[in-house]
């Protein structure tokens, strides 16, 4: 009996102290943390295909409601999409901290921690400038 004990609490050691390696699967994907985004998942390429779109949408709109103050730029269209974009891109702020990445041979790190740190060493700064001072809203208040 106690041999059977010993192998239990052997095969449940191994299993506890499993490796970054072991949580791989076929596909590209490991075991997910909980609310940790694949960056190769359909949901997130869509995500990215939104961030696509509103990016082109501000770059046609801020200019209009810099440029025809009156005529097109403050319309309630423009105004509504405009916002719509600004809530995206605070949101986007989140889902960025909760992606992980690409190793080098094509499988995705789910790590939070190194998926977020990565983020604040990149493209956090200017994100949150973006995000946080929309300037449409700016050039309206001006």
């Amino acid at each position: 009996m106690a041999h059977v004990y010993a192998l239990g609490h052997q095969m449940l050691s191994a299993a506890t102290q499993s490796t970054d390696a072991d949580n791989v699967r076929p596909n590209g994907y490991r075991d997910s943390p909980r609310f940790m985004m694949s960056p190769i998942h359909p949901w997130r390429r869509a995500w990215d295909l939104a961030a696509l779109l509103f990016t082109v949408l501000t770059v046609l709109l801020l200019p209009l409601q810099f440029a025809f103050e009156t005529e097109i730029g403050n319309n309630g269209v423009a105004l509504s999409l405009s916002a719509l974009a600004d809530v995206f891109f605070l949101c986007d702020l989140g889902v960025q901290f909760r992606t992980g990445s690409l190793d080098g041979r094509g499988n995705a790190d789910l790590n939070p921690w190194r998926a977020a740190l990565r983020y604040v060493r990149s493209w956090f700064v200017p994100d949150l400038l973006a995000a946080a001072f929309p300037l449409d809203l700016v050039g309206l208040v001006v």
